[in-house]
């Protein structure tokens, strides 16, 4: 298609059903940044920003066998399919934690459940502490990255 429309560099190519086994063709001028299309738009380019969250531990958190997730990151977390997330502490430790997963009502909640006391523990954190969340490759794994927020 490059040498029948002469097309060089990043160009829109755009083809439209015409019928009868025919399209019409149409070279956009100009180069293409996919970065300066609409947010809407199906070719619009976005870099994977890692998914995460954060959240300052009350004491119940700090010390129970539980963490509630937000309602963004529950969501992620709930459509992955991941039956456990590997946290990795500043410590250098991994702990494999169950996530568990119930419908109340018309929404779902989602926490870290198994593991997670030992994984607060194992890296110190206390009541208090902003803890960051976030998936080291969200599209290939389940290992997130867990750090300590300076205040």
């Amino acid at each position: 298609m490059r040498k029948v429309f002469r097309i060089e560099g990043n160009q829109l190519l755009t083809m439209t059903y015409a019928g009868f086994k025919r399209f019409i063709v149409d070279v956009h001028p100009g180069e293409l940044n996919p970065n300066e299309l609409p947010s809407f738009h199906s070719f619009k380019f976005e870099e994977n920003e890692p998914l995460s969250f954060s959240v300052r531990l009350t004491y119940y958190e700090a010390t129970k066998s539980q963490l509630t997730l937000n309602k963004e990151f529950a969501e992620y977390v709930r459509t992955t399919g991941y039956d456990h997330v590997i946290l990795c502490g500043p410590n250098g430790a991994s702990i494999a934690t169950k996530i568990i997963k119930y419908k109340v009502r018309w929404y779902y909640t989602v926490k870290f459940g198994s593991q997670w006391r030992k994984f607060v523990s194992t890296n110190g954190f206390v009541s208090g502490d902003v803890l960051n969340f976030m998936f080291i490759d969200k599209e290939k794994n389940n290992v997130m990255r867990v750090i300590k927020l300076q205040d």
